[in-house]
């Protein structure tokens, strides 16, 4: 799993948790114990209270990591969004191979649209030429559309925290001199 799809899977489990939690509120009755409006509270806490706990840290830990990752990733990498069924997947293919063979440490991640019977034959491809490299399948287009990539294929170069969009088959090399140039 991508480290964005399982920030989101978190955040789901916590949503979950706060419905299941506050489903339980029936009848003045809050999670192990009866809640005495006029008496004295309970001091001890319940067993819920201290799972949330632990999982709010687990979140916050994820979290950290996951934005310590994205920064990383975020100084200099290049995505591309691929359509199996576009005929210029394998020129695109083709112009990254090509760019990551003279710039190396410029993370890659390319994320595949399209069924999944598409994706398991470009997508196995490019993980065993290229190990380095991040394959997704991108089934619905959310990643595109998330980073608002409209058509296939199309090239996001990041760096320095600042992202930029390209179409087509751009000459990579030339393109990333003048990204160079702009962020000095």
């Amino acid at each position: 799993m991508a480290i964005l799809e399982k920030e989101i899977l978190l955040y789901l489990l916590i949503l979950f948790s706060c419905f299941v939690s506050t489903g339980q509120a029936d009848d003045n009755q809050f999670f192990d114990s009866k809640v005495d409006y006029f008496g004295n509270e309970s001091k001890q806490a319940c067993s819920t209270c201290q799972a949330q706990e632990n999982m709010n840290k687990t979140v916050a830990n994820i979290i950290a990591k996951t934005q310590t990752q994205l920064a990383q990733l975020g100084a200099t990498s290049i995505i591309l969004f691929l359509d199996p069924s576009c005929q210029f997947s394998q020129l695109a293919i083709s112009n990254l191979v090509a760019f990551n063979q003279n710039h190396p440490t410029v993370a890659v991640k390319i994320y595949v649209n399209g069924p999944i019977g598409e994706f398991l034959g470009i997508g196995r491809d490019l993980m065993q030429q290229h190990p380095s490299w991040s394959v997704t399948n991108d089934l619905a287009g959310e990643n595109a559309q998330n980073l608002g990539v409209s058509k296939a294929p199309a090239y996001i170069f990041s760096l320095q925290g600042k992202m930029y969009r390209m179409y087509g088959t751009p000459d990579l090399e030339e393109t990333w001199s003048k990204i160079n140039a702009t962020a000095k």
